[in-house]
């Protein structure tokens, strides 16, 4: 953000100035050594810029409605074109999450609840609910033109399929499993405690009463005394049933029949964490230049769209077709929802094709000198969308002008 005034712009050089003097003046008349000369001036720096943070923020604050206008009217522009592209697709991924969201709401309406164990109908119901709640994060994600950070949410979206999965198959043959589950909330509560006691007087924050502590400890201590030392670890709710005193996730996607996914759940998973690779996924190549993602694109929505669906869908069929309870309007209604993923995947690919032609066509403009100033002129017009954080396209009227630029200049 620029700071306008020179007022504001000379705040910072006036407080260094006059630091920078204050100490010379008094190693001057104390024949001061290099390394204390050196301490003074780091000193001086340290003060000046601690005095000159608070009113650099002051014009920040000030200018932030200005600034955040030409930001707006950016991404105004960016979500119009993304919203040409992707519209019809991004519009049937939302009709496909509130249609799931519903037929949570008919399942608990049209079915004898009574018939199914009540820890897991418990459990079921509520990975359902959080299914949808994560499905809606991955759609606003991509409609705001963050792919990248929709594939991170689907991990999650994953993990909660895998669970439901494992609770909906072995209800009747581990039928303690979602009790297991459900209560294991306890054992993970005491090791956050611990945690947030250890840090809290870092952090300035009041720690947890003893009493709190003790209830905790004892809690989680009666769950592990009941169901054996493996229920202690992250997983270990499913210790019996993976027999694994450590049980891992990806043993747990194995048991669910969802392993064949443990390539997208570790795409995510580069999406979550800060490792190396993360960094090399979170760049586009536009022609002969590599683009460091800051902010919003046009590509790369279909996989997260499809991860996304799959997963909601898999937690949908595991609520509502279990053995005891399902009703046949609830066949029909995920037969219905099993027919949309496709036709969101296929009218999100025809976006995204789209979208690439028009890269193709920007990038095959003539580069040679002779041609120079007109391409400068034209990719003037469609720099506001790189600057946006389109990272992909330019404009397509910008784009009818290249190719009517190329045919008149053979």
């Amino acid at each position: 953000m620029r700071i306008r005034s020179a007022k504001r712009r000379s705040t910072f050089d006036t407080a260094m100035n006059t630091a920078m003097t204050n100490a010379s003046d008094r190693l001057a008349g104390a024949g001061a050594s290099e390394a204390e000369i050196s301490d003074a001036l780091t000193e001086a720096l340290t003060t000046a810029t601690r005095d000159s943070a608070p009113h650099v923020a002051d014009a920040w604050q000030r200018d932030s409605r200005r600034y955040l206008s030409r930001q707006r009217r950016y991404e105004r522009h960016f979500r119009r074109q993304l919203t040409k592209d992707y519209g019809g697709g991004l519009d049937l991924l939302r009709t496909f999450i509130a249609l799931s969201a519903d037929l949570g709401q008919i399942y608990q309406g049209s079915v004898d609840l009574e018939d199914r164990d009540p820890h897991a109908l418990e459990v079921s119901i509520r990975l359902h609910a959080r299914a949808c709640r994560v499905a809606l994060e991955v759609h606003s994600l991509l409609t705001a033109g963050l792919p990248n950070a929709a594939i991170a949410r689907t991990r999650t979206l994953h993990e909660i399929s895998v669970v439901s999965t494992l609770i909906a198959d072995h209800e009747d043959s581990h039928p303690d499993l979602a009790e297991r589950y459900f209560l294991h909330d306890a054992v993970l509560n005491r090791s956050d405690a611990r945690v947030y006691q250890d840090v809290a007087a870092g952090l300035g924050l009041e720690q947890f009463e003893d009493d709190f502590i003790e209830s905790t400890n004892s809690i989680a201590d009666d769950l592990i005394g009941k169901y054996g030392p493996p229920y202690k670890k992250p997983y270990g709710w499913a210790a019996h049933l993976i027999g694994n005193p450590d049980p891992k996730f990806d043993q747990l996607e194995k048991a669910a029949g969802l392993e064949y996914l443990r390539g997208h759940y570790k795409w995510a998973t580069r999406e979550v964490h800060a490792d190396s690779k993360g960094l090399r996924l979170n760049t586009i190549e536009r022609g002969d230049v590599i683009m460091h993602l800051a902010g919003a694109t046009n590509l790369g929505l279909v996989e997260p769209a499809g991860m996304c669906l799959r997963a909601l869908h898999s937690v949908n069929v595991n609520l509502v077709l279990s053995k005891n309870s399902s009703h046949p309007s609830h066949g029909l209604y995920c037969a219905a929802l099993s027919e949309l993923i496709s036709r969101v995947e296929a009218l999100l690919a025809a976006g995204e094709a789209a979208v690439e032609q028009r890269e193709e066509t920007l990038q095959s403009l003539p580069r040679d000198p002779g041609r120079v100033r007109w391409r400068f002129v034209l990719l003037r017009q469609s720099a506001r969308l790189r600057w946006r954080g389109d990272s992909s396209q330019g404009d397509r009227d910008v784009l009818d002008r290249a190719e009517r630029l190329k045919r008149t200049s053979k």
